[in-house]
C-alpha cells in the first residue's frame, strides 16, 4: 500500500479509536468539579489565570514532586485541581497548542518527572501503594495529548519501551480487569495514546513497533486463550499495540505479518458483534482488526492465498465476515467486511451472497455523507475499498444505475494529486456506460488530462489509464489497423512488380525502420516480478525474443503494452490475485483478448483460481503452472510452456497455408450491400413482461434502447424465447459463447464490456425459475405378525 493510502487508513482508525477512548473515559472516570473559582481567591479573568497563575502553580508542584517524590495534602489537592482544570480547557480549545509551546519551564519539569518514571519507576509504587499524584500527572499528559503538543514524545516513549509496560499489560490479562489502577491507566492508555496522537511523522511509532515485534507472539499467546472473557478495559488496552501495526505495516517481514494475521483472525472469529452488550471498545477492536488484515492481504499475495485456503478449509471466518457485512448498526465495519470478503471468495460467490445493488447503495450513502461533511479522509478510505469491489461487472453497472459516478467525478476534481478517486474511476471505466458518462463530463476529462503531468506516480498512472479507456485505446487500435493495412498493401504491390521493381522497393523499404517483432510478450503484475523475470531470462537464453517491462515504466504504460502486444506473436498472461486486481493488467489482457492475440495463461500464484474477468479470459484454456516451482519443477513447467509455444506455431503455419490456398483458388466476389434498417425508437418491451413473451420487434427495441447495437447482426431475427436461450448460454459458458459470438460477426468484434452489458441488462427480464413439482407417494406397508411362528404370511389377508 502506498503512503497516501496508508495515511488514509491510519487517520480513519485514529478517529474511531479516539471516540472509543472518550466513551471509555466517560464510563470509567469520576466527574471533575475543578473550575476557576475553586483554584484562586483572586478576581482574575480566565486568560490571566491560564497564562500566569496556573503555570506557576504547576511548576512549583512538579518541581517539589520531582525532588522529594511525594506531595503533602495541600499540594496534592492543588495538583489535582490544576490538572483537572487544564484537561477540561484542552478539550474545547484548539489554540491551546500555542500556550503549551510557550511553557518551557513546565515542559521541562514534565519531562523530568516522566524520566523519573521511565528510568527509575518512581511514583509507581510507594510502600506497596500507588502514588495518588499519578492520576493528576496522567491528566496533565492527557491535556498535552488533546493539544497535540509533541514536545514530550521522546520521554513518554521511554515510559512504555520497557519491561514495565509489558508486565503491566500481562497483569490485566491474568485477571481480565474491568477497571484500571492509576498506574495501569497511565502506562497502558495515556502514554500510548499520547504517542499515537502526537507523533505526526511516526518516528516514535516505528520505534514502538520495533519494540513490540519480538513480543507479539508472547502477547497473543497470553491473551487469546481468554478472548471470550475480555472486558471492555482489556480490549481498550490491547487496541494500542494492534493499532501501532498500522503505523508502518510495510516494514514487517512475511513471518511477522503471518503471525499477526493468524492472531487477528482469531480475534475476529472470537469477537463477533452480534452481542448487543458489546461496547464501543469491541467495535473499534473489530474495525482496527479488519483494517490491519486488509493491509496485509493487499501487500502480501502469499498471505492472501493462505487466508483463502484457510477459509476454504474452515468456513468460520467467512461466516463472521458475512455477519459483519450485514451489521447495519456499524456501517464502517460492514464496508470493510465486504471488502475483505471480496478478496477471499470468488466473484461469483460474493455476488451470490451479497446483493450488488445493496452493496452499491451502502457505499454511495457513506461516500456522499463523507463528501458533504468534508470528511476527506473517510471518503478517501471508501475509495480504497471501492477499487476492490468494482472488479465485478455487476457492481460497476450498479454504480452507473444508482448515479454514483457524478459524486466520484466531482470528488476527483476537488482533490488534486489524490490517486484514490482516479484509481476508482479507472476501474469503473471498463464499463461502457461508465465510460460514456466520464466522456460526457468535459471538465472531468480535462482534469484527468492535467493529472497526467502530476509528480505523484500513482496519480499519473491512474490518469493515463483513464485516458486510455476514454480516448487513446480506440485511437491506438485505429492506427494499428491502418499500419497493418498499409503493410498489406505494400506487400501486395511488391508481389505484382517485376524483379527490378522488387529490388528497388526492397532497397527503399530497407531504409525505413520497422518496429521490432517479438516471439512473445509477458504480461504480469509487479508482485510476481522475481518469477516472471526468471522466466524471461530463461526464454531469452534459449533464443526467444521477449518483451517485458523490467523497470516498472511511468507514463502511458498501457499504450506501451499495447504496442508490444501488436508486435508479439503471443502473450503470456501471468495469472495471480494481484494480476486480477490490477487495472493496468486488466487493460493489457483485455486489449490482447479483443485483438484476438494468441494467449497462454501461466499460473504464478499457488492455489489461485482465476475468476471474474480473468477467469472469463482464461476460459477453458490449459494453463502452465509456475507457482512456487524451483529447480526441476520449474524446468518441467518450462518444458510444457515451450511445447505449447511450438504447438501454437505449428497451428499458425497450418492456418496460413490454408488461407494462402483459399486465396489462390478463388477471388472473393463482392457482395451487394444491404440497406441498414432504421433504428427502432419505441420501448414497448418494457411493458410486455418477461423476455419469453417478446416478439422479434421487442428484442430489437431492447437491443437499441440499451445501446447494444453491435449485437444486432446476431439478435435481430430472434424472438424472446430464442433471446432467452442465447442469454442462458452466455451466462453459463461466457468464454465459449464470447468466442462463438465474435466468429458469427463480420467486421468490428464485440468488446467484452458490450457482451457483459447484454448479460446484465437482460437479467431483469428473465422469468423466475419454476418451482420443482412436489410428488407425494402413498405407501401401504406390509408388516410381519408379531409371532414366533414360521408360517408364511398370507398376503391376501394383510
Amino acid at each position: 500500500m502506498d503512503d497516501n493510502k496508508q495515511k488514509s487508513v491510519w487517520n480513519d482508525v485514529q478517529k474511531q479509536a479516539k471516540t472509543t477512548l472518550d466513551v471509555w473515559k466517560k464510563r470509567n472516570s469520576q466527574p471533575t468539579s475543578s473550575s476557576l473559582s475553586t483554584l484562586t481567591d483572586k478576581q482574575v479573568d480566565k486568560d490571566t489565570f491560564l497564562n500566569e497563575e496556573l503555570p506557576k502553580k504547576l511548576c512549583e508542584i512538579l518541581d517539589y514532586w520531582h525532588t522529594n517524590h511525594s506531595l503533602d495534602k495541600t499540594q496534592k489537592d492543588t495538583f489535582q485541581e490544576c490538572s483537572e482544570y487544564l484537561l477540561e480547557v484542552s478539550k474545547n480549545n484548539s489554540e491551546l497548542i500555542k500556550w503549551f509551546n510557550q511553557q518551557e519551564k513546565l515542559i521541562d519539569l514534565v519531562k523530568q518527572c516522566s524520566d523519573d518514571i521511565a528510568s527509575h519507576g518512581y511514583y509507581l509504587d510507594i510502600k506497596g501503594t500507588e502514588d495518588p499524584n499519578i492520576g493528576s500527572f496522567d491528566r496533565l499528559i492527557q491535556a498535552f495529548t488533546n493539544s497535540n503538543c509533541d514536545q514530550l514524545l521522546d520521554v513518554i516513549s521511554r515510559c512504555i519501551f520497557n519491561r514495565l509496560y509489558n508486565e503491566t499489560l500481562y497483569n490485566i490479562g491474568k485477571t481480565n480487569a474491568s477497571t484500571l489502577s492509576l498506574i495501569q491507566q497511565f502506562l497502558l492508555v495515556t502514554c500510548p495514546d499520547y504517542i499515537l496522537t502526537c507523533d505526526q511523522n511516526k518516528s516514535q511509532l516505528r520505534k514502538f513497533l520495533e519494540y513490540m515485534l519480538p513480543h507479539y507472539a508472547e502477547l497473543f499467546t497470553h491473551f487469546l486463550p481468554n478472548i471470550e472473557k475480555w472486558t471492555d478495559t482489556v480490549v481498550l488496552c490491547l487496541l494500542y499495540p494492534i493499532r501501532v501495526i498500522l503505523s508502518d505495516s510495510k516494514s514487517l517481514s512475511l513471518e511477522e505479518k503471518r503471525l499477526i494475521q493468524e492472531a487477528l483472525i482469531t480475534i475476529l472469529v472470537k469477537q463477533p458483534l452480534s452481542n448487543s452488550n458489546y461496547k464501543e471498545e469491541h467495535i473499534t477492536l473489530v474495525y482496527a482488526t479488519l483494517n490491519v488484515l486488509l493491509e496485509i492481504v493487499r501487500s502480501e499475495h502469499k498471505l492472501l492465498g493462505e487466508m483463502k485456503k484457510e477459509t476454504a478449509d474452515n468456513s468460520k471466518l467467512l461466516e463472521i465476515l458475512k455477519q459483519l457485512s450485514t451489521d447495519k448498526q456499524n456501517e464502517k465495519v460492514q464496508l470493510h467486511a465486504l471488502e475483505l470478503l471480496s478478496f477471499l471468495v470468488p466473484e461469483k460467490e460474493f455476488l451470490k451472497t451479497n446483493d450488488s445493488a445493496k452493496v452499491t447503495e451502502l457505499f454511495a450513502k457513506n461516500f456522499n455523507e463523507a463528501v458533504e461533511d468534508n470528511k476527506d479522509r473517510t471518503a478517501d478510505d471508501l475509495m480504497q475499498g471501492l477499487k476492490g469491489l468494482v472488479q465485478s461487472e455487476e457492481i460497476k453497472q450498479q454504480f452507473v444505475e444508482q448515479n454514483v459516478l457524478p459524486s466520484i467525478m466531482q470528488y476527483a476534481k476537488e482533490t488534486s494529486d489524490d490517486p484514490a478517486p482516479l484509481e476508482a474511476a479507472y476501474a469503473l471505466a471498463f464499463n461502457s456506460d461508465a465510460k460514456k458518462a466520464f466522456k460526457e463530463d468535459q471538465e472531468f476529462v480535462d482534469h484527468v488530462e492535467k493529472m497526467k503531468q502530476s509528480d505523484n506516480k500513482d496519480v499519473t498512472k491512474a490518469a493515463h489509464g483513464i485516458m486510455w479507456k476514454l480516448e487513446d485505446e480506440e485511437k491506438f487500435k485505429k492506427e494499428a489497423d491502418e499500419k497493418k493495412s498499409n503493410e498489406q498493401s505494400t506487400k501486395e504491390t511488391k508481389e505484382s512488380t517485376d524483379d527490378k521493381e522488387k529490388q528497388e522497393t526492397k532497397e527503399s523499404t530497407d531504409d525505413t525502420e520497422k518496429p521490432e517483432q517479438y516471439d512473445m510478450m509477458i504480461s504480469y503484475c509487479w508482485a510476481q516480478k522475481e518469477l516472471c523475470h526468471k522466466l524471461n531470462d530463461r526464454l531469452e537464453k534459449d533464443g526467444y525474443s521477449v518483451w517485458l517491462d523490467r523497470d516498472e515504466m511511468r507514463g502511458s504504460i498501457v499504450e506501451c503494452m499495447a504496442e508490444a502486444i501488436e508486435h508479439s506473436k503471443c502473450v503470456l498472461i501471468c495469472m495471480s490475485s494481484d494480476y486480477k486486481s490490477s487495472t493496468n493488467c486488466q487493460a493489457e489482457a483485455e486489449y490482447a483478448f479483443n485483438r484476438k492475440s494468441k494467449m497462454i495463461p501461466l499460473m504464478v500464484e499457488k492455489d489461485y483460481k482465476p475468476d471474474g474477468w480473468l477467469g472469463f479470459m482464461a476460459g477453458s484454456k490449459l494453463y502452465v503452472d509456475f507457482a512456487d516451482k524451483d529447480d526441476e519443477e520449474f524446468d518441467t513447467a518450462y518444458e510444457l510452456l515451450i511445447a505449447e509455444l511450438k504447438r501454437q506455431e505449428a497451428d499458425e503455419n497450418a492456418e496460413n497455408e490454408e488461407a494462402k490456398l483459399a486465396t489462390d483458388s478463388s477471388e472473393a466476389e463482392p457482395t451487394p450491400e444491404e440497406a441498414e434498417p432504421l433504428p427502432i425508437q419505441t420501448r414497448q418491451y418494457l411493458s410486455v413482461g418477461p423476455v419469453t413473451t417478446w416478439t422479434d420487434v421487442h428484442v430489437n427495441e431492447f437491443i437499441t434502447d440499451n445501446e447494444l447495437d453491435l449485437l444486432l447482426p446476431i439478435c435481430k431475427s430472434m424472438d424472446g424465447p430464442l433471446l432467452h436461450e442465447f442469454h442462458q448460454a452466455c451466462q453459463a459458458t461466457p468464454s465459449a459463447m464470447f468466442t462463438v459470438t465474435n466468429k458469427s460477426v463480420e467486421g468490428s468484434p464485440i468488446p467484452l464490456d458490450v457482451f457483459f452489458k447484454f448479460i446484465l441488462k437482460l437479467k431483469q427480464f428473465i422469468p423466475p425459475p419454476k418451482r420443482p413439482s412436489v410428488i407425494f407417494f402413498r405407501y401401504d406397508f406390509v408388516y410381519a405378525p408379531l409371532t414366533t411362528s414360521t408360517k408364511p404370511v398370507n398376503a391376501s389377508k394383510v
